[in-house]
């Protein structure tokens, strides 16, 4: 993991290609050798928070990871969306939601709690 470092404070920005580091010969968590990669890119979501995007593709096997992680400190201010939705194609769209974020949908009675 040489020349691997987290940002810190103010120096979290919006990610770019050429941040992204490279870790190679990780564990393969499918076959259990040691031939996958793993890219790792830290970026900062206005509004939101830190996080770190991480993608593991194996080399011998073919599998594939890709997760998203919480890194630096939760902003200070909280943020309402709303969105009215009028088509299916309004639903297109994927959410980063925080682990102390409700998402509420009244028109399908449906709430998810923080966590």
């Amino acid at each position: 993991m040489s020349g691997l470092a987290l940002p810190v404070g103010d120096a979290w920005t919006t990610g770019t290609e050429e941040e992204v580091s490279f870790i190679p010969e990780c564990f393969c968590p499918a076959c259990h050798g040691g031939k996958a990669v793993t890219r790792m890119l830290p970026t900062k979501v206005p509004l939101f928070r830190e996080l770190i995007i991480m993608a593991l593709e194996c080399e011998e096997c073919n599998f594939r990871n890709s997760e998203i992680t919480f890194g630096g400190e939760i902003q200070e201010k909280g943020v309402k969306f709303s969105l009215k939705v009028t088509s299916a194609l309004d639903l297109n769209r994927q959410l980063v939601k925080s682990d102390s974020a409700t998402l509420l949908i009244p028109s399908l009675e449906l709430e998810i709690p923080p966590g």
